[in-house]
């Protein structure tokens, strides 16, 4: 089991926690497998807990995975959640945010993988975002999966408003509306950076084929299909996948 929590002051009277934890297929608990296999599913869930009366709802704002603990003493990285809240792992890969079960966590399923060339583990490297879940959606507050069998973004709170999601191919802007307050300002207390790791994965006995990523992080090899090794608590996937640096 790995987890990551920091806290940090959203006012004068109240502290947020955030925390990030591997969990079971199910979500039912935290995972206990000392191993991901390349290719499994890797089941994630952010949450945030606070020590006064108010709703919130998270989101994942960014995602960036490295080799190193330190994102930046990092040559290497991949993003894997970029534009605020865009799942951009999904389009070359079984990646995806999953419907929520309450407004205070999210979960996703991330494919594991490597980086070609480095015998190392992975770290991942996020930023976290609370906000009020009676706000309208605003283009850089928001979760949204790419679904590779229709070519479309989905909005993870409300499919039906999925065009909200569109600016993931682009750049994603506040709208006017949006309140004028800066959430990146210092001791706005509303993003919070968490690192997940070290992620210790591991090649499967039996090769599969693999994935491999060329500078524009495109898929330069299509999978394979083959027999996985038992994986415990982890659903395996058909795929494994290499990263090469970026």
């Amino acid at each position: 089991m790995y987890v990551s929590s920091v806290t940090g002051h959203l006012s004068a009277s109240g502290v947020l926690t955030f925390t990030v934890t591997l969990m079971n297929v199910d979500f039912s608990a935290p995972s206990d497998s000392k191993v991901i296999f390349l290719g499994s599913q890797i089941h994630m869930e952010f949450s945030v807990q606070s020590s006064f009366h108010q709703p919130m709802q998270i989101f994942v704002d960014e995602c960036t995975a490295t080799p190193t603990p330190e994102l930046s003493k990092s040559l290497r990285n991949y993003s894997i959640i970029a534009n605020h809240g865009c799942l951009v792992d999904g389009k070359v890969a079984n990646s995806q945010f999953l419907p929520r079960r309450t407004p205070e966590a999210i979960q996703l399923s991330l494919q594991a993988f490597e980086f070609v060339g480095v015998d190392s583990d992975i770290y991942l490297h996020c930023q976290v975002l609370v906000w009020d879940p009676k706000v309208l959606m605003d283009p850089t507050r928001k979760a949204c999966s790419f679904h590779r069998d229709t070519n479309r973004w989905e909005l993870l709170d409300n499919p039906s408003l999925s065009s909200g999601c569109s600016c993931c191919d682009s750049l994603c802007q506040a709208t006017a509306s949006r309140h004028k307050r800066d959430l990146k300002e210092p001791g706005a207390g509303l993003v919070h950076a968490v690192v997940v790791g070290p992620l210790k994965v591991q090649k499967p006995a039996a090769k599969t084929g693999s994935y491999e990523w060329d500078s524009n992080s495109s898929p330069a090899a299509q999978s394979v299909t083959g027999n996985y090794p038992s994986c415990g608590l982890k659903l395996c996937s058909i795929a494994t996948r290499q990263l090469l640096a970026t």
